[in-house]
């Protein structure tokens, strides 16, 4: 199982092979992954989430890019100084790498079997980091930057749920 799941990721990974070899060196891969442990895709949806949300932060990371947290930051101040965009880029920095940890971790949990830990962490562990950052995050800002950029995590919630990644139309903030 191990030998087949690894021989896919190379393939996946190699650029020059055609798209189509990949699909079927994909697709059996899942087979194979549901031959041998046919309850491994009630497991995925979570390891999914931590994936596509670290890709989410990370990729407004990359260069001539907005970074999300900054984004989010647009929809409230019209005038963000220097200092606060350097903080937007590390926490947006921050919730990329603790994504993609949770996301490897729950990967491995799952790999090895230990189904009750994979539980623990993705259904308890994982709401209490996301908690603690914002907690951490907010209390960081209170300590660092002048009271009117003090915006509570509910009011950091609102701000998220008024963002343009929500809308149907299509449209963005800056890139």
């Amino acid at each position: 199982m191990p030998l087949v799941a690894s021989i896919t990721t190379l393939l996946m990974l190699d650029r020059r092979l055609p798209p189509r070899l990949v699909a079927l060196a994909g697709a059996v891969a899942v087979g194979a992954v549901l031959y041998w442990r046919p309850v491994w895709p009630l497991y995925w949806p979570p390891v999914l989430f931590d994936f596509v949300v670290a890709y989410a932060f990370g990729r407004t990371l990359a260069a001539g890019r907005t970074p999300l947290i900054e984004q989010f930051m647009q929809l409230a101040y019209s005038d963000i100084p220097p200092l606060l965009v350097r903080h937007a880029r590390r926490i947006t920095w921050v919730w990329t790498l603790v994504m993609a940890a949770l996301g490897c971790a729950t990967a491995c949990l799952i790999a090895s079997g230990h189904a009750d830990a994979w539980f623990a962490l993705a259904n308890v562990v994982g709401y209490l980091l996301f908690a603690g950052i914002f907690v951490l995050e907010y209390a960081y800002r209170r300590l660092c930057f002048p009271p009117q950029y003090h915006i509570s995590p509910f009011g950091i919630a609102r701000l998220v749920c008024r963002h343009p990644l929500w809308r149907r139309d299509g449209s963005e903030l800056a890139r």
